[in-house]
């Protein structure tokens, strides 16, 4: 199975540091797994996401960083998620900021959230 949606970003960190962001800031994600029918096998759930670059503090381009997400569901206010992974910010304007989490990076409360929103 893979499904492709969307998702709000609430909040993000780069790099420890709160980035500053205007309302509504989409998230592309990608949920792909085997449905072995008591469950999911091989999840992974890949993010694509941009940012202004003027936004950014003095982070190194081409250099892995820590990126935190508070993910909302635009439907449901209740249906939130956290995540974080290590990603390597690409130059460009505006910054691309792009990840895979598989297996064992991936919460079962990230999983709930991300079937939700496909609800």
């Amino acid at each position: 199975m893979k499904i492709r949606s969307t998702a709000h970003v609430d909040s993000l960190l780069i790099g420890g540091e709160s980035i500053a962001l205007d309302s509504d800031r989409p998230i592309d994600i990608e949920f792909s797994a085997i449905d072995s029918g008591g469950g999911f096998k091989d999840p992974i759930l890949d993010f694509s996401f941009s940012l202004s670059k003027s936004v950014l503090p003095d982070i190194e381009i081409y250099k892995k960083v820590l990126v935190e997400f508070m993910l909302r569901d635009p439907n449901n206010q209740e249906n939130s998620a956290r995540f974080q992974h290590e990603v390597l910010l690409q130059e460009g304007e505006p910054v691309e900021i792009n990840g895979r989490l598989k297996e064992d990076e991936l919460s079962r409360a990230l999983i709930g959230f991300v079937l939700r929103l496909l609800r």
